[in-house]
């Protein structure tokens, strides 16, 4: 083997082993970085802690029927505030043919800082192997129709003191 070969297997096997997945050498992202969640952090949400909301008759909010919230492992039962990361997913309308799938991500950082602070809101369309997000962001797109017409922040922030998050899923 010529010398510059062997130069060249030596620099190729430690570009190789740089690129190892030692999560400790990884650069992580600064504490004040914001959460985005992806269609990946949904996926498999049935699984997670259930919390049963009853059946409701007025479908001014959401979708009448019954409901169902799902909250990811990051939202632990007793939680008073959701760390970024925290996901909670409600079922809609689940006996009904309007059911739909909403959620909640906590983004953090200065996110939403006019409204629910940190938070972001999605619309999921779980019908496939993988939920698949129809809307994300401060609230649904013009002419999404939604809680009788309004959007996400107006009723969250009623939820002020339970950091925007209106039902039982932080207890």
């Amino acid at each position: 083997m010529t010398r510059s070969t062997l130069l060249l297997v030596l620099v190729a096997s430690l570009a190789v082993a740089s690129c190892g997945d030692d999560v400790a050498t990884a650069e992580r992202p600064a504490d004040d970085a914001e959460f985005i969640a992806f269609e990946r952090d949904f996926q498999g949400f049935q699984g997670w802690r259930k919390v049963d909301l009853g059946t409701r008759d007025d479908a001014s909010i959401h979708t009448g029927g019954t409901r169902i919230s799902f909250v990811n492992a990051a939202l632990p039962p007793g939680s008073t505030v959701a760390p970024k990361g925290g996901i909670i997913v409600k079922v809609t309308g689940i006996d009904t043919a309007e059911r739909r799938v909403f959620a909640m991500a906590k983004r953090g950082g200065t996110y939403n800082a006019s409204g629910a602070r940190g938070w972001e809101w999605f619309e999921l369309d779980d019908s496939g192997d993988v939920p698949r997000i129809s809307w994300r962001g401060l609230g649904p797109p013009n002419g999404e129709t939604y809680a009788g017409g309004t959007e996400c922040n107006t009723c969250h922030m009623a939820g002020a003191a339970s950091d925007y998050v209106l039902g039982p899923e932080l207890k």
